[in-house]
């Protein structure tokens, strides 16, 4: 069974980039986006772990990009539809930006193969979760324990002490060279998912612990608490990494208060609309001005309007492209079977 508590936790993630790209940072926008890569990192390895890839990183990023490129792809057409509206029609306006749209439909923008970021910006993660996934998950297929023990704690070891020294920041928000061969955004990439690779099985360990001394309701629910709370008032340093682990290990026991709350069927949409929500939140910025929360008179409010006008259209977004989805590969089944 799916763990819907984790896709509420990237849910609330997402909203929370969403309005720091609105000019307002609840929670550190440069902090969230290093606990997508840990996420990412620990699910990898669960999902090498299970077998069903056969551990072949070709098979785990095809799987992957199948489910993710038509959400990924459909965003990017929709964004420069709006841009060419935006700038009356101009057709050499988009093709001034071929140079950011080639680099993003091959899932590589910021990634050092090509300099420049996309035309949907915040998509620069999802070309280095792409690149990363791929080397990671063929260095555990080569040997999971060197992997997890040793290769996974120096990667994350020197990428932060590397980006640390460097800017003297955690921010992600960096690009190019600096004083190396290394693209930054890729280190920072490398870093936070071999951080959620090797705490893979401290957690694991953990939770079985936890669910042996019959503990789940109460100390799960405890630790969750404590850790959301560590990790607000950390949110802007990599101290907040800890608290943020302790509600993964809160969310991964089965049987507790979260858990009886979330996983419910009414839930089951939360990791797609966070996707949505993730692909769509700079058009609709583009559309209402990047700064339409920082410059409201009535924050709160505004913030609030935000957040629902997003899930809504996200969950319109989903259902629509999954639609359109399902048409084409019928229609694709038919022609096939056809000749």
């Amino acid at each position: 069974m799916r763990n819907y508590s984790i896709d509420i936790l990237k849910l609330i993630l997402a909203l929370f980039i969403a309005i720091g790209h609105g000019g307002i940072e609840i929670i550190s926008s440069d902090i969230i986006v290093h606990c997508f890569f840990i996420l990412s990192g620990f699910f990898l390895v669960k999902s090498f772990d299970s077998g069903k890839y056969n551990q072949s990183s070709i098979n785990y990023i095809k799987n992957r990009f199948l489910k993710i490129f038509p959400y990924y792809l459909s965003s990017l057409l929709i964004f420069l539809i709006v841009l060419f509206i935006q700038n009356d029609f101009k057709l050499q306006y988009i093709f001034s930006h071929l140079k950011n749209i080639v680099p993003e439909i091959f899932l590589m923008q910021n990634t050092g193969f090509f300099i420049k970021g996309g035309i949907n910006y915040p998509l620069w993660q999802m070309s280095v979760l792409f690149i990363t996934s791929f080397i990671l998950f063929g260095v555990l297929s080569f040997n999971r324990n060197l992997c997890l023990t040793v290769i996974c704690p120096i990667i994350a070891l020197s990428g932060f002490a590397y980006w640390e020294n460097l800017y003297l920041s955690h921010e992600v928000d960096r690009w190019g060279v600096l004083f190396g061969f290394f693209y930054v955004p890729l280190i920072r990439g490398f870093a936070s998912m071999c951080l959620g690779m090797l705490s893979y099985d401290i957690i694991t360990k953990v939770v079985v612990c936890i669910k042996k001394y019959k503990l789940s309701w109460l100390f799960s629910f405890v630790l969750f608490i404590l850790s959301v709370i560590y990790f607000i008032i950390n949110n802007d340093c990599s101290l907040a990494f800890w608290g943020f682990l302790g509600i993964i290990i809160s969310c991964m026991v089965p049987d507790n208060l979260i858990n009886a709350f979330f996983n419910q069927k009414f839930f089951s949409s939360s990791e797609k609309i966070s996707l949505a929500i993730y692909f769509n939140h700079a058009i609709v910025l583009q559309l209402l001005g990047r700064n339409i929360l920082l410059e409201s008179n009535k924050k709160i409010i505004m913030i609030f309007l935000y957040c629902v006008g997003l899930l809504i259209i996200s969950s319109i977004y989903i259902h629509a492209i999954d639609i359109i989805t399902a048409f084409l590969k019928c229609k694709s089944k038919y022609l096939l079977r056809k000749k």
